[in-house]
């Protein structure tokens, strides 16, 4: 076996094979630090386990254990902070307390938040790079692709319009509240998979007696599959009721990816585009699933739920984030496909 191996990428968690402890250990240290780093205040729970028996699905199971109970010893930090006349609350998330004023927009921002602000700006910043004038500030789906987006790489590849490579993604909500119809909403989609860990699991303990490389293989070919059957299942959405950006006012594209992982996805979009955008997906999700889980000899009936609220430009994202979950979470267990709304 290679020394060291990815067995399964799967939005915010994963597997990782070390031909030693020691070198396991590093790696979640390392990890541990660069993730604090990198969201300020967030955390992230690593389990090391050592296996002496050439026994996959084993391994995979006393990780899992391992990590829950990790995860479950963990103390519960409240992180609200106490509010008085003398104090301001950060305009981003409208938890932690201001800390600085950003530049461009001039908000009120705790030190979380202007992290994240920065590192996106950033972000932008480097696909850019290369372009020249003066009017020069958007970033188009060509410069996500460039930067190893998959999900853009995979939206260009499905593109039967040339024109979408050279249209731009919206800067502001303002932007798409603009071209929504009515005016001044937006569509804001949260979608996720239903029961993904039961469906793990199950195909996990279908590869029991296989030998390890091809169990690990297995394994890591089925988790790859949820999150390639998400990124089509939003691109032919978005592709079915897109019209060319050459048709549609201010030359960008209606739409927004803010989160592409696994089975995760959140989309900023046009306001009359959300209930067509949610359907499809749902249906060309379960469609793509189907025919992976038939080639890797999986049985289970894989479906996702989409929650979506048509909010104002103005409202605050965490906000908006909020109500899309609520709408999917309480009748995940009841249907196989739930597309809910809320309105603002």
């Amino acid at each position: 076996m290679p020394t060291n191996a990815l067995s399964m990428p799967h939005g915010g968690a994963g597997l990782v094979r070390f031909s030693t402890k020691a070198a396991a250990e590093a790696f979640a240290h390392n990890l541990r630090n660069t993730y604090r780093r990198s969201t300020v205040d967030g955390s992230i729970s690593v389990a090391v386990t050592e296996t002496a028996d050439d026994d996959f699905v084993a391994a995979v199971d006393a990780a899992h254990v391992a990590l829950r109970r990790l995860k479950s010893a963990q103390p519960q930090v409240d992180r609200q902070p106490l509010a008085g006349t003398h104090s301001a609350i950060c305009v981003s998330c409208g938890r932690r307390p201001v800390q600085t004023i950003y530049t461009t927009p001039a908000d009120p921002l705790c030190g979380v938040c202007w992290t994240r602000r920065n590192a996106d700006d950033n972000t932008h910043q480097h696909m850019q790079i290369g372009h020249t004038g003066a009017n020069i500030r958007r970033t188009t789906l060509v410069d996500m692709q460039n930067t190893g987006d998959d999900l853009a790489r995979a939206f260009l590849a499905a593109a039967l319009e040339p024109s979408w490579a050279a249209a731009w993604l919206p800067d502001t909500m303002d932007e798409l509240g603009n071209i929504s119809r009515p005016r001044n909403y937006v569509g804001f989609l949260h979608a996720d998979g239903n029961r993904m860990g039961e469906h793990l699991r199950s195909f996990l303990h279908s590869l029991k007696g296989k030998p390890w490389i091809e169990a690990e293989d297995a394994y890591g070919a089925f988790s790859t599959a949820i999150a390639q059957a998400t990124q089509q299942a939003v691109v032919q959405a978005l592709h079915h009721v897109m019209a060319p950006p050459a048709k549609v006012k201010g030359t960008f594209v209606p739409f927004d990816p803010i989160l592409s992982a696994g089975d995760d996805l959140v989309l900023l979009l046009a306001a009359h585009h959300a209930l067509d955008v949610a359907a499809r997906f749902c249906t060309v999700f379960e469609s793509e699933m189907s025919a992976a889980a038939t080639q890797l000899g999986y049985t289970g009936k894989m479906t996702t739920a989409v929650g979506w609220c048509w909010p104002t430009p103005n409202t605050p994202f965490c906000s908006c984030n909020a109500r899309p979950r609520i709408c999917c979470d309480p009748l995940r267990r009841v249907l196989p496909i739930y597309v809910g709304a809320a309105k603002t």
